[in-house]
């Protein structure tokens, strides 16, 4: 399964069925807040890489897939600063949700589909995916945008990927971290542009062919990676949290 399909649950052609469908706040449901990973296209790059690592992730099918690395935590934490909620350090796949990022089997069907998930932490009651004549609300309409422009600008990100990969740009970036209290992070299925190619005249030139949006995700993806301090300082805080929470019913607890 690929990156992007893994965040839907059920992936469903928006018919006038949903017109009883509401959607909410970003942040109100689960994937969104807890997904550690979340596939990017290059031109967003230099404005996620102000928050997280981007890196490359493995797909199951071995496919190098370009990653924003969102926390070493699972479970919604260990995000820096204020990211946590954040809706412009938000990955655009995420941004459009429940709004799927279509196949271009769908593009060609012109065909629009929502994840049938439940929003389990609503803040609000939502505004309606449909309205009464059936056509796309204000709030269904800008995240359709950009599901819809994501799944434009992916063909050309997934074809950078494949020329690093195919070419030996990329090198295995192994995360190990102690996140204090026996807790550890560990993934060892990603990648970075080598150092060592740097100055090889074929990245130049792949970065050529991939154009501008090529050339700045290679600049602000090696800077981003110094973004992994800042997980770990979050990880580590929230790994603290949680030990603290634990200790506390029981520190209250006397014995006779």
């Amino acid at each position: 399964m690929s990156f992007l399909r893994s965040l839907y649950e059920t992936p469903t052609p928006i018919d006038a069925a949903w017109g009883h469908h509401r959607i909410f706040t970003h942040h109100a449901y689960k994937i969104v807040r807890e997904a550690q990973f979340a596939p990017i296209v290059m031109a967003e790059a230099q404005e996620l890489a102000r928050w997280f690592p981007i890196c490359w992730a493995l797909d199951e099918d071995d496919e190098p897939v370009l990653v924003a690395f969102r926390s070493l935590l699972a479970g919604g934490q260990g995000y820096p600063g204020d990211a946590s909620f954040r809706e412009d350090c938000l990955p655009r796949v995420l941004g459009a949700y429940p709004l799927v990022v279509p196949s271009s089997e769908s593009l060609e069907r012109r065909q629009v589909l929502a994840d049938r998930a439940i929003s389990d932490n609503p803040t609000d009651i939502g505004a309606p995916l449909l309205t009464a004549e059936g056509k796309f609300t204000r709030a269904a309409l800008t995240r359709a945008k950009v599901a819809i422009g994501v799944a434009g600008a992916l063909p050309a990100t997934a074809a950078l990927s494949r020329a690093l990969f195919d070419h030996g740009m990329l090198e295995p970036w192994a995360v190990d971290l102690d996140l204090g209290h026996g807790q550890r992070a560990t993934f060892d299925r990603l990648l970075i542009i080598a150092t060592r190619k740097l100055d090889d005249p074929l990245l130049h030139s792949i970065i050529v062919d991939g154009g501008v949006d090529a050339g700045l995700l290679v600049a602000t993806h090696r800077l981003s990676l110094f973004r992994m301090s800042a997980l770990l300082t979050a990880a580590r805080r929230d790994v603290q949290k949680t030990r603290e929470a634990v200790a506390e019913p029981l520190a209250a607890v006397s014995l006779p």
